[in-house]
Parts: structure tokens; sequence; C-alpha cells
């Protein structure tokens, strides 16, 4: 049996098809347990947005008031942004069949984290895994942490410059084989880019440049 401890409670792959998997980041703040699938791809496709800077899972408990009665939420995953901004976000494997209690409670939670400033956000299966995004994410997280040097970045980057017909085996050719990692590894936080929803990441990617 495996334990993780958040801020909030220890969760636990303790019964019957309970899954438990934690998703590594230099970003995370503590460890980041994922309960289920779709609450991993979500923390994912978090991750991969490089304007985000830290993330944390169920960081607190809010109390709120719902119908005149004082209830609690603890957010899936709180976020910051390189500005600064705090959101929060909640996993759903489909906003449409909640129950009616907890869409009452999360609209709640959305109305007082908005309130204050904060962006909150549900996100469910239908969200996360359009086209072939989360697949393709999937694979570049493998090279999130992969060795690589600012030479190298610089060099490819300039190698993509602004041509509109790259792809990504000219790349590939350009850096050779033993360099992949590094490459997958710039995709990853977009120093590259690529359409990564209408189909599996190939040779035949388009590459354009992203920021250093």
């Amino acid at each position: 049996m495996a334990k993780i401890k958040t801020a909030t409670r220890t969760l636990s792959n303790a019964g019957r098809l309970r899954l438990l998997v934690a998703v590594a980041s230099p970003k995370a703040i503590g460890e980041m347990p994922a309960e289920s699938l779709v609450e991993y791809d979500g923390l994912i496709e978090l991750l991969a947005d490089p304007d985000i800077v830290s993330a944390q899972v169920q960081p607190e408990t809010i109390k709120l008031y719902v119908n005149g009665l004082q209830r609690t939420y603890t957010p899936d995953v709180r976020f910051v942004r390189r500005d600064g901004r705090i959101g929060y976000r909640e996993f759903k494997h489909s906003k449409h069949d909640l129950d009616e209690d907890l869409k009452v409670k999360l609209d709640a939670a959305r109305a007082a984290l908005e309130a204050d400033g904060y962006e909150f956000e549900v996100r469910d299966a239908n969200d996360i895994r359009r086209g072939y995004r989360i697949d393709n994410l999937r694979l570049l997280k493998r090279y999130a942490s992969w060795p690589t040097s600012k030479e190298f970045q610089r060099r490819v980057w300039e190698f993509v410059g602004g041509a509109a017909d790259m792809c990504l085996q000219d790349v590939r050719d350009f850096v050779g084989g033993d360099k992949y990692g590094s490459l997958y590894r710039m995709l990853w936080e977009q120093q590259l880019r690529a359409e990564l929803v209408g189909a599996p990441l190939c040779a035949a990617t388009a590459i354009s440049r992203g920021e250093l």
C-alpha cells in the first residue's frame, strides 16, 4: 500500500480499484499525487504550461457558505503564474454528470475564490484529452528533466529560426540521435512549439520557435 501526504490529508491506494500515482516536477510544492487518471493528465497539462511556476496538490481547505450553511472545500491543485497570480483547479471525469450538491458546492467555491481575485476552473476529461494533446504531453513529460544546456537550446532555436516549413525530422537530423532527449525537453518547455492536438508527434510535425 502506498501513502502520500499532502498539506490537507494523507492519500493512499488502499482498497479495491484505488489509484495513487505521483507526478514528478521541479514546479511541485511537496509531493504531487493523483487519485485518478484524469487528475494525473490534468496535472501534466498544468505543468506543461510555461506560465505556471509552481503547483501544489490539495493545498488547503476553504470554508464556504452554501445555501446559508457552512461547508468546506479542498481544491485539487493550487498554482502560481509567472506574474504572481494564483489559481485553483478541479479535475472531474465529466462536468455534466456531477450530482447537484457537488455542482452547487463548486459554484460556491468559484464565487468565493474569484471574489478574492483568484482564478478557478473545473476541467474534465473532455477538456484535458482533446485530440492527441495529452498523449503528446505524456510523451514529452518523460524528457522534462533531461540533461541540456543553454548553448544547445540557443543553437537549436537559431536553427529553427523563422522558417515556415520546419518539421521535427529536420531538427532531429540537425541535433543527432544522442540529443533527441534534449530536443524533446525543449518541446516540453515550449522553447520550440509544435501542433499537438491534431496528430501524434511524429517526424512530419511542424516545428516553430517558442521562447527561450
